[in-house]
C-alpha cells in the first residue's frame, strides 16, 4: 500500500495549523469556531448536494482567518479565508478566500466572502456564508450555504 505524500502532508499541516490556533487562541484574545454546511448548499440558486467545513480564528470580533474545506457536487476543493467582521449578536463580515481548485460554482481561485451570523448563545451560532466573484470571472453563479457552528471556549 503506497501513502500520498501530497495527501499526508495536506493533513499534517492542516493540523498543526488547528494545534497552533487553539494553543495560542487564548494569548491573542481570539476564539476557534468551526462550523459546518452538512447537507445542501446552493449553486446560482439551484440545490447542490456537498458538505462544508470552515475552521476560523476569531480575533477580538474583529477579524477572521481560517481555512475551509468543501465537497460541493462531487467536486473537493479548500480554501483559506481572511474577512473583517462587526457587531456581537448579529455578526456582519467582508473578507477574500483564495481557493486551491476552480468550482462548478466560478472559474476563479479568488473570491469575495459575505456573512451574516447569529450568535444564538455563548457558543452556538447559525451562518450565512456567500462567496462570488464579483462578476470578475466568467462563469460566477455564486456560492450560498447556511451552516451551524460551535465557538470553543464561548462569547469573551
Amino acid at each position: 500500500m503506497s501513502i500520498s505524500f501530497k495527501k499526508t502532508t495536506t493533513k499534517l499541516v492542516a493540523l498543526f495549523i488547528i494545534g497552533l490556533i487553539l494553543l495560542f487562541a487564548k494569548e491573542a484574545n481570539s476564539e476557534t469556531i468551526i462550523s459546518v454546511a452538512p447537507v445542501t448548499q446552493w449553486v446560482g440558486g439551484h440545490k447542490v448536494e456537498g458538505s462544508t467545513l470552515k475552521l476560523v480564528e476569531n480575533i477580538a470580533d474583529k477579524y477572521e482567518f481560517g481555512i475551509i474545506l468543501s465537497d460541493i457536487g462531487g467536486q473537493v476543493n479548500g480554501g483559506v479565508q481572511a474577512q473583517r467582521v462587526v457587531g456581537k449578536k448579529f455578526q456582519m463580515g467582508i473578507g477574500v478566500t483564495y481557493w486551491k481548485n476552480q468550482t462548478i460554482a466560478w472559474n476563479s481561485q479568488f473570491t469575495f466572502a459575505l456573512s451574516l451570523r447569529w450568535n444564538i448563545n455563548d457558543n452556538w451560532l447559525i451562518e450565512h456564508s456567500h462567496w462570488s466573484t464579483a462578476g470578475s470571472s466568467t462563469r460566477n453563479s455564486g456560492l450560498d450555504m447556511l451552516m451551524v457552528g460551535y465557538r470553543f471556549g464561548g462569547r469573551k
